[in-house]
């Protein structure tokens, strides 16, 4: 009884399934997921491109975002460490930005 499912399929001990990509579940399943992550992967492998320099890249993206909007006058007994901290920051996304 394969459910149908197709002749490529696999149903392992647990139960679990590696549905082959014309299945008529594969579109829908944790299979299809498992290799769209892995193509990704194997994409930016090609370009050079680890996920970790993608969460960097976005965490700048976000760190500028944050700053530029706090970029206003600060209360008046926070604008030593407020002005330390902003120039520390812009130093550290114009070093690292591209």
């Amino acid at each position: 009884m394969n459910n149908g499912c197709e002749t490529g399929c696999i149903t392992y001990t647990g139960g679990e399934k590696r549905h082959d990509k014309n299945c008529q579940y594969y579109p829908e399943s944790l299979t299809k997921m498992y290799d769209d992550l892995l193509n990704e992967v194997k994409n930016l492998r090609i370009h050079n491109v680890m996920p970790c320099e993608l969460e960097f890249k976005a965490s700048l993206t976000l760190l500028r975002d944050l700053v530029d909007i706090q970029n206003d006058a600060p209360l008046e007994r926070d604008r030593k460490e407020w002005t330390e901290i902003m120039k520390s920051t812009y130093e550290f996304l114009d070093a690292h930005e591209a």
